[in-house]
């Protein structure tokens, strides 16, 4: 599971736990560069969007 913390949500004193994706992978293995990418892009289609409402 990956998430954020949105310091800046609406009405709210405290942050927001935003949940981005969740991904699996076998046991005793690594995310490879590309999956933690489409995690850090999902992440900025998030702050674009809530900067657009």
């Amino acid at each position: 599971m990956f998430c954020l913390l949105d310091y800046d949500a609406p009405n709210t004193n405290t942050p927001l736990l935003v949940i981005i994706t969740g991904m699996s992978k076998p046991l005793r293995t690594r995310f490879t560069e590309g999956d933690y990418r489409k995690v850090r892009d999902l992440g900025d289609e998030y702050k674009r969007r809530k900067a657009v409402d």
